[in-house]
């Protein structure tokens, strides 16, 4: 066989596989996608994402430290700062599961999908209530934070030496 004979077979069985490509792949896809069928239910109801924050919140101590990187009397106040202050609102889902979803996020660098593992929401509605936190809340806690809310600071006499010379100031 001469080489321009080889080629043209070789093409030919290109050609064939792109035509056989272009028929398998929609095919494929219609047998993997659910149209017109049965929806199944992703997350067993039997822990919803607001008892996973109350467990991990009432529960030890080094829990919450692991989940949310903070103790739990720090989580609630600040919840309740939240509350407070109206800077998240309590809808469907509570301020506590919201800032505890949030959290979890930031100290474990998790994606939606392991939101969803961990709390059984839509990735919608994590992304409307994470949006909600970068756009309004963090901004808004930027701006307008006044450190007393936080910490009773103690006064000239009481406090140590750092503090008081420095005004007061909250220290790292």
């Amino acid at each position: 066989m001469n080489m321009s004979l080889r080629d043209r077979i070789r093409k030919r069985r290109e050609e064939e596989d792109d035509d056989m490509m272009l028929f398998l792949f929609p095919a494929l896809s219609l047998m993997g996608s659910n149209r017109g069928g049965i929806k199944q239910q992703r997350h067993s109801h039997e822990e919803s994402g607001e008892k996973v924050v109350r467990r991990l919140l009432q529960g030890h101590v080094k829990n919450s430290l692991v989940a949310f990187r903070m103790e739990p009397w720090i989580f609630n106040y600040l919840a309740d700062y939240l509350r407070r202050n109206e800077l998240v609102l309590d809808t469907r889902i509570k301020i506590e599961e919201k800032l505890g979803f949030f959290l979890w996020m930031l100290s474990h660098n998790s994606s939606y999908e392991d939101l969803q593992v961990q709390f059984h929401h839509s990735n919608d509605t994590f992304h409307r209530h994470l949006k909600h936190f970068f756009k309004h809340v963090l901004p808004g806690l930027t701006h307008n934070i006044d450190p007393t809310d936080f910490v009773d600071l103690p006064s000239g006499d009481q406090g140590n030496a750092a503090s008081s010379e420095e005004g007061n100031t909250l220290r790292d």
